[in-house]
């Protein structure tokens, strides 16, 4: 039992300092918040090695205009991985959908690093040596006015809610207020060019290579003038990151100019289709492909493969032609042999049902023949340029790969050594010998950039059927 006097200078102490029990409380609260919770505090460099698993946050496909199925030319997540290998490290790919909700995740110790972040000083987070600096572009329909930025004049800029560009366009505004904008978070990028090339909004700002990129989407899109300094990209780190992750990073940037070198012209500098090809393509798809979708849709459900990437291949085999023939004697919509059509058990490569069926089953028998450590997407595009060239081709390429110092299991390292297997220096020392090497590696190429184009139209139907409202906006 307390005494009476003891209990009446406790409630005296209480009343008058009851801050101090409040700020008891808030300290106890934040403890177990998110961001204070021990677990969620940024690793130390032993831990991570612990681990074995580097955690990198990366933007998803609606900031960078490529579907997830479609990593093969994200620069950042191909670089990280190299940063990644060089530590002896998995990654843990961690996407979110803006460079800020990548800090916020960075900050409350949800991941190791962020990469593709604008270097912004009041971002509260370390930053790595940059690698990339892009400069924002201003998107019009080439039958809109070019824009002038002047207080009377009424415009619309869109651009989406949390993205990169809203960040540039902010930081923009600081030197130049006359610039206005709207942002929309009902929108995705690819969403915002399509309205802009069907006249519903006029303007929007790209950084840097992206319009490059999607431009094959949209051939009547063209950039309307630069906007500001340029703009520098890093890695970003959490501020009281353990400074020996930070140094190993900034060292792996600075001992690898060359091979940073190569994965820009890889996945950015990468020469798109003209525009010209693309509107055949897409005069073409729109002609043709009716005829034969529903027999594209049943093959891909005998062998697992996408109907699109089916379609994507036809076309460049053979413009979805069913009577196409080559001088080499391959013929039909997916060109196979004769001696490959009867292997399948098939009589007529000229029946559209036949060839495309026989052309997704050996398309899938290809890709069995693969390592089982190959996975995907490196081990479908190592099955295309195995339908193209051959598997034994495809083989010498990646045993040159191997010898040259790269990865015979990545596709990127293998496609660069390709055009090796027309070099007499090179495919003498290979079991299989010349090759067509530069071919395949466009042949790939243009199936991606045909699938590319088939994902986003397939996105943008499903939208407008799952929000009609859209379609009379």
């Amino acid at each position: 039992m307390i005494p009476p006097r003891i209990r009446h200078i406790f409630r005296a102490i209480t009343a008058r300092f009851w801050w101090v029990s409040l700020l008891i409380l808030v300290l106890i609260i934040q403890m177990n918040t998110t961001e204070f919770y021990p677990s969620t505090w940024p690793k130390r460099f032993e831990q991570i090695k612990e681990t074995g698993v580097l955690r990198v946050l990366v933007p998803d496909a609606p900031e960078t205009f490529h579907s997830t199925t479609v990593d093969f030319r994200e620069f950042d997540r191909a670089l990280v991985q190299h940063f990644a290998d060089s530590l002896n490290l998995k990654i843990e790919f961690i996407e979110h959908p803006s460079s800020e909700s990548m800090i916020r995740a960075l900050k409350s110790g949800a991941a190791d690093l962020a990469v593709g972040i604008p270097i912004e000083p009041t971002s509260k987070v370390q930053f790595s040596e940059p690698m990339l600096d892009y400069q924002l572009q201003l998107i019009r329909h080439r039958d809109t006015p070019p824009l002038e930025f002047t207080d009377d004049l009424a415009f619309e800029l869109v651009v989406g809610d949390e993205s990169i560009e809203a960040q540039a366009l902010t930081a923009l505004s600081v030197d130049r207020p006359e610039i206005q904008w709207v942002t929309s978070n009902a929108l995705a990028p690819h969403e915002i060019l399509d309205r802009i090339n069907q006249g519903s909004i006029q303007y929007t700002v790209i950084l840097g290579p992206d319009f490059r990129r999607v431009r094959t989407l949209f051939p009547d899109l063209e950039v309307d003038q630069t906007l500001g300094e340029r703009l520098a990209f890093a890695w970003a780190f959490p501020e009281t990151v353990d400074s020996r992750l930070l140094e190993a990073a900034n060292t792996f940037l600075t001992d690898n100019e060359d091979t940073i070198a190569g994965l820009i012209e890889a996945h950015i500098d990468q020469q798109p289709a003209s525009i010209a090809d693309v509107k055949t393509f897409t005069q073409q798809l729109e002609a043709r492909l009716p005829a034969f979708e529903s027999l594209f849709r049943e093959a891909a459900l005998l062998t697992g493969w996408d109907w699109r990437l089916l379609v994507a291949v036809a076309y460049q085999e053979s413009h979805l032609d069913p009577n196409a023939r080559s001088p080499t004697g391959v013929r039909g919509i997916m060109m196979l042999t004769l001696n490959t059509m009867r292997e399948l058990g098939y009589e007529s490569r000229l029946d559209p049902k036949q060839s495309i069926e026989g052309g997704a089953r050996y398309l899938a028998q290809l890709k069995e023949r693969l390592p089982n450590r190959i996975k995907d997407p490196d081990r479908t595009w190592f099955t295309l340029a195995a339908y193209n060239m051959g598997m034994g081709h495809l083989e010498d390429a990646r045993v040159l790969t191997e010898r040259q110092g790269g990865n015979p299991d990545r596709w990127q390292d293998v496609a660069a050594r390709l055009p090796l297997l027309q070099d007499p220096t090179y495919y003498r020392t290979l079991k299989f010998g010349f090759g067509r090497g530069k071919q395949a590696a466009k042949y790939v190429a243009n199936i991606q950039q045909y699938y590319e184009f088939l994902l986003w139209r397939s996105e943008i139907d499903t939208n407008l059927a799952a929000n009609p409202e859209k379609v009379s906006e």
